[in-house]
């Protein structure tokens, strides 16, 4: 055993002399270069789930030195995997949830995204990757109104802990950087929702939803997932998705999920996105324990807003108060 908690494991104690410089040059491309990396070669079996999440939180020191928590209880991951002891119908479950679809999005408060593949499924279950600044030159070109539209706050967006009806922008310039920061689903689920005071989005926001749909799924590559890759993603410029997938027998797809920031070599935070990773990143000490949960929960509490089914970012608004079983 490994004999560390998650809490502690830090380069310093995680030494890797043969592979420190390689993730320093991975976390540099992650940044100024294409994006993400793939990490293949491990074989989870050989090790226990507790020493498999260590591997895991100690390669991802070295890509950055900041975990943010995922909900107000100060877990610092999530276990992505189909809950089937769960009794809420899929389709009211969060995305990350459930073996749906997820449509591509951003992680609403994450510059680099880290994901652990500890089991695949059966069938289906691949990673879609595809360029935001891909997806941006092809609208400059062709829809230039929905550019402008897009860098206008007029966008219900996710805030932790806070009002789903705050109004920001989804596509940000800063230091000389785009930024998308945008996950359809939660706005699809919850505009024009009375209970939360969110107006409907126009038919303008929608034309301008459905033309970043369309460009973005111009442009994806896809990823099939090996047992043990790490995958670290730039969050910023590069949207995500995943593919629906069929468990069965012991191919029962686990992925687990970190949220990251590199404070050397992370992008300047918009002005609008400051106060989230604050939360997320900056206000970790006023939890008495940060978790690091090995394995997932049997079942999870039905959430209290609604996602949508296409959505896989966490929400950071408190759940229901009754568990979903």
């Amino acid at each position: 055993a490994i004999g560390l908690n998650g809490d502690e494991v830090k380069c310093h104690n995680f030494p890797l002399p043969r592979l420190r410089h390689y993730l320093h040059d991975r976390a540099v491309d992650i940044h100024e270069g294409r994006g993400f990396f793939v990490l293949r070669g491990m074989r989870p079996q050989d090790f226990s789930a507790a020493d498999n999440l260590v591997i895991f939180l100690g390669i991802a020191s070295y890509i950055a030195q900041r975990f943010g928590k995922q909900d107000p209880e100060g877990n610092m991951l999530s276990h992505i995997i189909d809950t089937k002891k769960s009794s809420v119908p899929r389709e009211q479950r969060r995305g990350i949830h459930s073996n749906t679809q997820i449509d591509f999005h951003n992680e609403i408060v994450s510059d680099i995204l880290g994901l652990q593949i500890r089991q695949t499924s059966k069938h289906g279950g691949e990673l879609l990757l595809s360029p935001a600044w891909s997806m941006y030159n092809d609208l400059a070109l062709h829809r230039p109104d929905v550019l402008r539209l897009l860098s206008e706050p007029v966008w219900p967006a996710q805030i932790p802990l806070a009002s789903p009806s705050v109004l920001r922008s989804l596509l940000f310039s800063s230091g000389g950087k785009i930024i998308l920061n945008m996950d359809r689903g939660p706005m699809d689920s919850t505009s024009g929702d009375p209970k939360l005071g969110t107006k409907p989005l126009s038919t303008a926001q929608l034309e301008a939803l459905n033309a970043v749909d369309t460009f973005t799924r111009k442009h994806y590559i896809e990823i099939r997932p090996q047992a043990g890759d790490l995958v670290f993603v730039n969050n910023f410029s590069i949207m995500h998705s995943r593919r629906a997938f069929i468990d069965e027998g012991q191919h029962n797809r686990h992925v687990l999920r970190l949220w990251l920031r590199n404070d050397d070599l992370g992008w300047p935070i918009p002005k609008a996105l400051k106060s989230s990773w604050s939360i997320v990143f900056d206000q970790n000490e006023k939890h008495d324990t940060l978790r690091f949960p090995v394995e997932p929960k049997p079942s999870y509490k039905r959430p209290r807003i609604r996602e949508g089914a296409g959505s896989g970012s966490a929400h950071l608004v408190p759940d229901e108060s009754e568990d979903d079983e």
